[in-house]
């Protein structure tokens, strides 16, 4: 059997020769409760045939949606689940543009491709021709195995990132949590503020968050992931209407306020995870009211 040591690859001309290949395809936003079916199975199906289990994905979303996590967060969880390698495609028109066959013969003939495992809404290629009807005819083609997962439902829903990109928006934060499997996070490095919180009394981390989604603003009871250590606080998302400022009217900012932490955390990379929503967003009369 493969050793279990993850490789992230970005181009399929870069691959060395795969064998025996286990291939998860998809793009696994969220890696939620449905997509961790299909990546669980994939290692089991990978190493009862002693072969390799491989992720290929895509980036950015093909669907141009807002991205419940990074890239680097989503390779993070798929690793975590013993999945040996991801191949991520960079989704460009040229990738686009070729056809469902032609995208097919390239995976089997660089990856030695023995199973694929998809979920039965997947498609890919030119026009999204290569559906699951496509991927059933060419298995007896080109003689690899097909597994097709049915939609999951959790609790009466059914589990898929474009229901919870909704939930998110929405704010609600336990539906998100009971698809996720976690806590909804944002990951992103502290960089530097006005500081206005210091002068304050209440010194705050502003984070550049390294996805597009974010909950609806509002101030939050979080945890903070910060170099394995597990920190608690209050989260800020919102335009700061208290300020006043052009920059500011049309731009939201989060701001992590950590207790019982003194040390320097700018250009740190923290994980915020949301446990609460406290209250909405409010514009008091002065700054000090």
């Amino acid at each position: 059997m493969h050793k279990k040591i993850f490789r992230v690859f970005y181009h399929l001309s870069k691959l060395p020769k795969f064998k025996r290949t286990v291939v998860a395809l998809g793009v696994f936003d969220g890696v939620h409760y449905a997509h961790q079916r299909i990546l669980k199975e994939t290692v089991r199906i990978a190493q009862r045939i002693k072969g390799r289990s491989v992720v290929v994905t895509f980036w950015p979303d093909p669907h141009s949606q807002e991205n419940i996590y990074s890239l680097n967060k989503r390779l993070s969880l798929i690793s975590e689940l013993g999945i040996q390698a991801v191949v991520v495609l960079s989704f460009n028109k040229r990738l686009a543009g070729l056809s469902a066959e032609k995208f097919l013969f390239m995976l089997i003939k660089r990856l030695g491709v023995r199973w694929i495992l998809v979920g039965e809404n997947f498609y890919f290629g030119r026009n999204a021709e290569g559906d699951i009807k496509f991927l059933q005819e060419k298995s007896r083609e080109y003689n690899f195995h097909l597994k097709i997962f049915r939609v999951l439902t959790k609790e009466g829903l059914p589990v898929s990132s474009s229901l919870i990109r909704r939930l998110i928006k929405k704010g609600d934060i336990a539906s998100v949590q009971g698809l996720l499997g976690r806590p909804i996070s944002v990951e992103g490095r502290v960089i530097r503020g006005i500081a206005l919180g210091r002068k304050l009394g209440f010194p705050t981390a502003n984070i550049r968050p390294e996805q597009e989604l974010l909950l609806p603003s509002g101030v939050f009871a979080v945890r903070i992931l910060y170099r394995k250590k597990r920190l608690y606080g209050l989260a800020y998302i919102g335009s700061k209407p208290t300020l006043k400022t052009p920059r500011t009217a049309t731009e939201r900012h989060l701001e992590v306020y950590i207790t019982n932490f003194n040390g320097c955390l700018y250009d740190e990379k923290l994980e915020i995870q949301f446990l609460k929503k406290i209250r909405s967003e409010k514009k008091f009369s002065s700054l000090y009211a």
